[in-house]
This record gives C-alpha cells, structure tokens and sequence, in this order.
C-alpha cells in the first residue's frame, strides 16, 4: 500500500489543508495567474490534489469545472467539500480521464522512479490541451530525504515528457520560496499538445 493513502497521506493533507482563503492561497492564485495568463479551459484536472488547494487557486482564475484524482480518503473528503469532481483512486490505476488542463504540482516528486514512464503517460493521455508541471528540478535525478523516509526525487519531469511525447513548451519559469508571492522553490512548464 503506498503511504499516501495511509496515515501518512491523511496526516500530509491535515498539515497542508490550509484554510483556502487565507494568505498562502492568495500567494498560490497569484502564482497560477502568472502561470495561466492566457490559456481557455473547461475542465482542469489534478493528479494528487490532496486538499484541492490547487484546484481552488486555479478555480479563482479560470471559469472551468475542477476534477481530482487522490488517493488519501481524507483528503478527497475535502475535496468534495469543495464541490470538486473526486475520483479516489491511485492515478497510476488505469486511465480514463481527460480535461483540457492537467495539473501535476508536487506530485511527480513522489512517484518512484520506476514509474515515471507509467506516470508519465497518464499524464499525457488525460491532457487534450495544456499539462502544467510544477515540480522541484534538477538536470539530473537526485533522491532526497523526506518524512519517513519516502521516496522523493528531484529531475528534469518536463524534459523528459518532451522526450516522449510530441508537445511543446508554451512558458517556464522558476518560483522562489522568497519571492513576493513565495512558494516552494519549485521549476513550472506549461506544455500544449
């Protein structure tokens, strides 16, 4: 069973279940309205929402409907509250979505390297527009330690989708834990198809 969906996973999302109109989610909306400053969407779907805040800071920008994928029945408690479409599911499980907008912030990190071809297309698969990767980068893999010892690994995610699949990038940029609107150091794409 992988950690996410055990208490490990519930306790990820009640540390990160922030309250969505505080301070953080205004920062993270602002973060997103760089990201996102000109694509249309109907539908935008996240693998491994967690709590949604994502899905909410993007549904402050874009007129679309919000969809997940989460493996944690805590979190997709949560999401529901929110009234976002919830799957709760392993998004490495067979595939079957598809939304204009797929988000993966925070989640590739996590996937064991193994399984990144497999995450990858899932991924690909379930975009009929635009993938936004959001993750931490390096050019090349390196594994870090976190809680519990959890698999984590920093890489080049978006480099090596394009070295898969026919897309291209439309903008990147690096967002900085210490900029006006701080996040975590993380490296964004936004890839079309």
């Amino acid at each position: 069973m992988t950690p996410w969906a055990s208490m490990f996973g519930t306790e990820y999302a009640l540390r990160n279940g922030a309250d969505p109109l505080g301070d953080a989610e205004f920062f993270r909306t602002a973060l997103f309205h760089l990201l996102i400053n000109s694509v249309e969407v109907k539908r935008t779907l996240e693998f491994g929402a967690s709590t949604g805040r994502n899905l909410l800071a993007l549904g402050n920008i874009l007129n679309c409907a919000l969809e997940a994928v989460e493996i944690n029945p805590v979190a997709c408690q949560e999401l529901r509250k929110h009234g976002i479409i919830t799957h709760e599911r392993d998004f490495l499980g067979p595939a079957g979505y598809s939304a204009d907008l797929v988000v993966s912030k925070g989640l590739l990190i996590h996937v064991d390297p193994s399984d990144l071809d497999r995450a990858y297309k899932v991924l690909y698969s379930a975009t009929t527009k635009y993938l936004l990767i959001a993750e931490y980068f390096s050019p090349t893999p390196v594994k870090i330690s976190y809680r519990d010892n959890v698999g984590m690994w920093k890489r080049d995610f978006a480099g090596e989708i394009l070295d898969r699949y026919d897309m291209k990038v439309l903008d990147y940029g690096f967002s900085w834990s210490r900029d006006v609107y701080p996040q975590d150091d993380v490296t964004w794409f936004l890839l079309e198809r």
